[in-house]
Parts: structure tokens; sequence; C-alpha cells
């Protein structure tokens, strides 16, 4: 298993914003994590990454509970793109690198030609589409090779073909470089087309895992979530 999670709960006062959640995902899967906003996917991503504190239960990473070591296996894009808007993508890439102790940068031609930007040229990130700007924070997210990468929203308010490059993107990550990755949505008929198993979360509650081929055989049961399909 790359992620295992036991009764992870995290807490708020007197709001329960997950409430023992047991998580299981395999090393090759295309994890799809499915439940409408604020029903407990960026709290569960952010503990898994390191970003806040579960108030109890137990996270394994690569089977281990190891935390500090396993998590440098991880590369996440959590929320919005964290992008320097008046650098370039190759400016970009080059800060990251810098600011992960790596003093040369021949990873960046490849990882622009991976996402699709080695044409970007002098172009500002600020004036990249939405979906130019999810491409280059999972470049980011991959500077360190990453056997793991979890990704929270990365198809949220793209236009048709931004959603094709990145569902293409993914299957390539999982593919060619053998990553495995939890992606977080509320659109169910997007994910169809990439995951290999699915979660769905209700009120920081995991109802249910099971495998795509099952998908269609369960799909009635939660269109009481609000999920599209």
């Amino acid at each position: 298993y790359v992620l295992q999670t036991n009764s992870l709960t995290k807490q708020y006062k007197n709001q329960i914003a997950l409430n023992n959640v047991n998580i299981n995902i395999e090393k090759g899967d295309i994890y799809g994590l499915i439940g409408k906003n604020g029903a407990g996917k960026t709290t569960l991503m952010k503990i898994i990454c390191g970003l806040i504190h579960s108030s109890h239960g137990e996270v394994k990473l690569f089977e281990s509970t190891d935390l500090d070591k396993n998590r440098k296996r991880i590369g996440c894009v959590i929320e919005q793109p964290a992008l320097y808007p008046s650098m370039t993508a190759r400016q970009n890439l080059i800060y990251y690198n810098k600011l992960l102790g790596i003093s040369e940068y021949s990873n960046v031609d490849g990882l622009l030609n991976l996402v699709g930007l080695q044409n970007t040229g002098k172009k500002k990130t600020k004036n990249f589409s939405l979906g130019m700007k999810q491409r280059l924070s999972i470049a980011i997210s991959l500077i360190g090779n990453p056997d793991f990468l979890i990704l929270d929203e990365p198809i949220n308010g793209l236009d048709p073909s931004g959603i094709i490059e990145i569902r293409e993107l993914l299957l390539k990550l999982n593919s060619e470089r053998d990553i495995t990755i939890l992606i977080s949505s509320h659109i169910l008929g997007e994910l169809n087309k990439v995951t290999t198993k699915y979660g769905i979360i209700k009120d920081g509650n995991l109802i249910d895992e099971f495998a795509s081929k099952d998908l269609e055989m369960r799909c009635k049961r939660y269109i009481s979530l609000g999920v599209n399909n």
C-alpha cells in the first residue's frame, strides 16, 4: 500500500471534519476521492501531506509510520496553484528547484515537455490559462520525482480542453512513470475516465471504497450525494 489510514479524525472545536476515516490506496492506483464541497476531501489531503495535524488516528505511507521520511516521496497540489505570476514557467520551476536545494536544473526541460509547456517561452504565468497553471503546478510537484501524487480538485473550473489535458497527463504519469495518484473531485463523470478505484466521502465519513469496474452498479446509490455523473 502507498497510503493507509486508520480511524483518521480531525475535529475543529465542535465540528468534525473527518470522522474515523480508513482509506487504502495501493501502488499503481489512480484513486478518485469523490464528495461534495465541504465533505472532507481537502482536510484528508492536508493531513496526508503534513500541512495540518489530525486529532487522532494513524497515517501510514508506503506501509510505514515514518511520515517525515516518506512524505519526501509525495508531490502535491492542494487548493490553488502556488505560482509566481511575474515569472515564466521555466523561472517558476527553477525557483522551486532552489527551494528544494537542487542547484542544477537539468530537470526543467523534461518537466516542461512532460506537461506540455515547452513552448511557453517568455510568457508570464499570470497570462496562462487555468489549465496551463494547473499543469505547471503539477510539474512543480514532480520536481522531487515522487512516487505518490496528491491533487486536490485539479479539473475544477477548467474548460473541456483543459480537462482533457489534465486527464491525459495523469494517465501518462501513471503508466509511464508508475506514479500512484490520489485525485479529489465532485465530478464523477470525469474521474470515471481515469480512476482505478474510488472512495466516497460524505460529511467527513468515508462511506465506501470500490474498484472502478463496480461503479455502474453502485452509481444509483450515490446520486443522493449530489455527485454529478
